[in-house]
């Protein structure tokens, strides 16, 4: 009954919008110019006529009128270079000229008229506007002068890690880390709540939390690309990093460019050294060869009607892969490569309308792919795996119409598909099982399963901005959803764990499964407004979100270990409505436009896909732990040999909290942003997230009550260490309660200074240092797919469970930048100095250690998370480049020179108290050289 209350609600609210627009509320569109007009006394000056003209714009200007108080506004600007005209019958008209508008800006232009006739013209070329005083949001626009100049891998996550306050969950040197999407975080945010858009539309997932994306994106189909870090405003769902990319399009020339690179192993320099081999590297990972091909041309198919854009990429890197060998003795090689095809057409029928739409085509292939994990980092060759993309693409379609000088709607509609496999490499039989020595950290014999998703997500946006000149209003709404379906193929539904060569457990498999969810409703209604009062600006909304998964019928042949399933659907799980608030504000502290003080108050719900539904969905992927005693020697497990099991720990055996709420953060922020001198911009922002309510999960048939104390000696020191052994009458009880938590709550405090300089050359250089930490429990909130849960009843969970959080990087320096030296050569840069990401000593308690462990085994922490870290990163990367003119077309040479420094720290490193403890898995790559073209014609 409540159900179709709030359906009906929902369609109500969907007709008002839509009978007036239907629009996405994109980033692009959150460009803007605004101002004051006022004559030579200083009084406001009512009913001026406000012109902005671009090439950028399809329509060629866009004009608004200014209010009593001598206001405008104009909304719904794309980046690039605009002239603002103001008119007024009686007084001289004035023309600002240059105006460069970055996306997701807004540039104030103010004007002075003095009485005179309209054909008297002044025109100030003045300087752009480097603070935006009215949007409380922090963020930084990536124009595609600086993509083109500053040597990065030419993708999201990496030109993302140059950006001051941001931490990736790896560094990339020069695109060798490419094949794999990289995790962002910034300020303390999950990277869960990463928000990935292409012009203002979402492109994420259903899968897991929602932020997994899969597809990869053509670096040539973009413009510009913006990130948002703080204050997003209540048309954005997440509170972590919004990248959106704004599109190149066609226009009535015809361009084109080609952007060719590769490098090869003999580019690169050694840097492995004693120190690594002392620590137990026998080989260190680097290239064999990279490469990047990535033409695209645009322009009018009609003239003013309709216009094309096509863009396509292959790029690949083949690695050898660290301390990891065939059986000839050669190096392993991790080999990739991805393929996109994009094509763009927009058409503009009329002067005020406009439809865009485009498909991205990705196509992947990894020849051997190794996910490490914590009990095992080496992976010999025949135990990875082989990953393929068959289909992944997104697509879009919307329509954008300005009815009037104060209204503008757009509709738009966003498909995300991939369907991704990863399976057995040649060669493996049914009857390999993976072996898994977590002592060793090694992964042998053959991959654990063989897997299959199919992810789809459909995204509907629609809106309505309503501009005055000093309100901007926006109501709006998002809907996403979408199947997911996951298959997983097990050999013997089991993988056999060892100690130092010694069997010591099997784990057995609910295998084989056949996973089916769906996103029934991922709902956002909004609204919000920038109120502009004198020289204060609030930015204040309010976001109303309405969350439900559910579980489809799902149906399973039977296993070694389980029989056949057949499972009914299940609705609502989870169920969530909540109320979302946003507060920001700008103050033009002097009123010129050069200072604004800046504050923020925003909550922001936990991002989510399936992976909430998966645990406690009964076909899910789960497992248990069985002792395993090789009573004949021949290190294979017999089912005689094996006992002493656990419960399964998925699906199966787990239920949800029915008073379970949705996780949360508020994000705090006040700060200032100063122009220094033209075109010189610094900033000083404090920050404060508090994450809260987090979802973990108990086993309720095992109260804490059945634990009891057991001295050991902690191998690090050796002093006393006490552990905690479950009670044999509970073995094989499972019963897990899903909910929140407060052991998993996280906070973060953090100071960012930051600068940015454009210099009169067409020079440009930013960046800022960032000191803060996030601190909290250092358990995942929930277990992956197939693995272990984290029991909070279990006190073993607790020891040394406080700490620095995910990827915490507590001192950060990011600097980047382009410059013109003599003889034409355009020299640029980036450098990452950042403090190491906090590691776990992680020490797996056997029998041999607590004779008689009910757990089997059981993983306890030594140390806090932080006390222990890897090296500090000091990566430097410098690009050579030098344009040459021929006829229209203009060629730059390009030589990247990455890791000047030739570091080695390591990147990963074994984390399982042992014979490898510390030993890297991963470093740094050599410092290479990447030599390529650019072509402009």
């Amino acid at each position: 009954m409540k159900e179709r209350m709030f359906m009906r609600s929902l369609i109500t609210a969907v007709t008002v919008v839509s009978a007036f627009a239907l629009m996405d509320g994109r980033a692009s569109a959150q460009s803007a110019i605004a101002g004051v007009v006022k004559d030579a006394t200083g009084g406001a000056l009512p009913g001026v006529s406000v012109e902005a003209a671009s090439p950028a714009l399809i329509e060629k200007t866009r004009s608004a009128v200014t209010d009593g108080n001598g206001q405008y506004k104009i909304v719904d600007l794309r980046p690039g270079e605009y002239t603002v005209t103001f008119t007024l019958t009686g007084f001289s008209m004035v023309t600002r000229a240059g105006i460069q508008l970055p996306s997701a800006f807004t540039a104030t232009v103010n004007a002075e008229l003095k009485i005179g006739s309209l054909e008297e013209n002044i025109t100030v070329s003045g300087v752009s506007p480097v603070v935006d005083v009215q949007n409380s949001v922090q963020q930084i626009v990536v124009s595609r002068e600086v993509l083109d100049a500053v040597p990065t891998a030419r993708n999201v996550f990496a030109v993302g890690a140059i950006i001051a306050g941001t931490t990736a969950a790896r560094p990339d040197v020069g695109g060798t880390q490419g094949m794999q999407q990289n995790a962002l975080q910034v300020h303390g945010s999950q990277s869960r709540d990463t928000l990935y858009q292409v012009d203002g539309m979402s492109i994420n997932s259903n899968y897991s939390d929602g932020a997994q994306v899969g597809v990869y994106y053509n670096d040539g189909m973009v413009q510009d690309i913006s990130y948002q870090t703080n204050a997003l405003p209540a048309e954005v769902s997440q509170g972590g990093i919004r990248i959106n990319m704004i599109p190149r399009e066609g226009s009535n020339a015809y361009h084109g460019a080609l952007f060719a690179t590769g490098a090869s192993g003999k580019l690169q320099a050694n840097n492995f050294d004693d120190g690594l081999a002392a620590r137990g590297m026998t080989a260190p990972n680097h290239i064999d060869k990279i490469y990047d091909i990535n033409p695209s041309f645009g322009g009018p198919i009609a003239v003013d009607r309709l216009w094309f854009f096509g863009t396509y990429r292959r790029w690949g890197v083949h690695n050898f892969v660290a301390n990891t060998f065939n059986p000839d003795r050669t190096q392993a090689l991790d080999d990739n490569h991805i393929t996109s095809s994009v094509l763009r057409l927009t058409w503009q029928p009329a002067s005020k309308h406009k439809f865009a739409v485009y498909y991205d085509k990705n196509v992947k292939f990894r020849g051997h792919r190794r996910d490490t994990s914590s009990d095992y980092q080496f992976i010999e060759p025949q135990a990875a795996f082989q990953q393929t993309t068959p289909l992944g693409y997104t697509a879009q379609g919307k329509w954008t119409s300005t009815l009037s000088d104060r209204l503008m709607l757009e509709m738009g509609l966003s498909v995300f598909f991939l369907h991704y496999k990863t399976g057995y490499e040649p060669g493996v039989t049914p009857s390999d099982i993976a072996k898994i020595d977590f002592t060793r950290s090694t992964l042998t014999n053959a991959v654990v399963y063989d897997y299959d998703s199919y992810a789809t997500r459909r995204t509907l946006s629609s809106a309505l901005t309503y501009v005055t000149g000093s309100h901007n209003v926006k109501v709006g709404f998002q809907f996403g959803s979408g199947p997911y379906r996951e298959t997983y193929l097990m050999n013997g539904d089991q993988q056999w764990r060892y100690s130092n060569g010694v069997p010591n457990s099997v784990d057995r498999f609910n295998t084989p499964v056949d996973v089916r969810s769906n996103l029934n409703m991922d709902l956002g209604i909004y609204a919000q407004d920038q109120w502009t009062i004198s020289r204060a600006t609030i930015n204040a909304g309010v976001r109303v979100e309405r969350f439900i998964t559910s579980l489809k019928n799902q149906t399973a042949p039977a296993g070694s270990f389980v029989g056949a399933r057949d499972f009914v659907p299940v609705q609502d799980v989870p169920n969530w409505t909540n109320v979302v608030p946003r507060l920001g504000l700008a103050y033009n502290l002097f009123g010129n436009g050069k200072t604004a003080l800046k504050g923020s108050a925003s909550k922001y719900m936990q991002n989510e896909g399936v992976g909430l539904s998966s645990l406690v969905n009964p076909m899910q992927l789960s497992r248990q732990r069985c002792a395993w005693v090789d009573a004949d020697g021949d290190l294979a497990a017999q089912p005689s040999e094996v006992s002493a099991c656990t419960g399964f720990s998925g699906g199966v055996n787990q239920r949800i909290d029915p008073n379970l709420t949705r996780p949360y953060n508020w994000e705090f922020s006040a700060g200032v942003q100063q122009e220094i001198l033209p075109r010189f911009s610094v900033s000083a922002v404090y920050y404060r997230r508090n994450l809260r309510n987090l979802y973990g999960q108990t086993n309720t048939a095992v109260p804490v009550s059945e634990y009891s104390p057991v001295t050991i000696a902690n191998p690090l020191t050796g002093s006393p260490l006490t552990v905690y052994n479950q009670s044999a009458s509970t073995r094989g009880l499972v019963a897990f309660l899903v909910s929140n938590y407060d052991e998993l709550n996280s906070q973060y405090d953090g100071l960012e200074l930051k600068a940015d300089k454009r210099f009169a050359n067409n020079a440009t250089v930013f960046g800022g240092v960032t000191i803060g930490h996030r601190l909290g429990s250092i358990r995942n909130a929930v277990p992956s797919p197939g693995t272990l849960a984290n029991d909070l009843n279990n006190p073993n969970v607790l020891i040394n469970s406080y700490g620095y959080v995910d990827n915490d990087s507590t001192y950060q320096l990011k600097i980047a930048g382009t410059y013109p030296m003599p003889g034409g050569v355009r020299f640029s840069g980036a450098l990452q100095s950042t403090t190491g990401l906090p590691l776990q000593r992680v020490l797996t308690v056997t029998t041999a250690l607590v004779p008689g462990l009910t757990q089997v085994t059981q993983a306890v922490d030594l140390v806090e998370r932080g006390s222990v870290r890897l090296e500090r990163m000091n990566l430097l990367d410098l690009r050579f480049e030098r344009g040459f003119k021929l006829g229209r077309m203009e060629l730059s040479p390009v030589a990247d020179i990455y890791n000047v420094l030739n570091s080695n720290v390591s990147t990963s490193e074994v984390t399982a108290v042992g014979s490898s403890l510390g030993r890297p898995s991963a470093i740094l790559d050599g410092r290479f050289m990447r030599l390529g073209a650019k072509l402009n014609f």
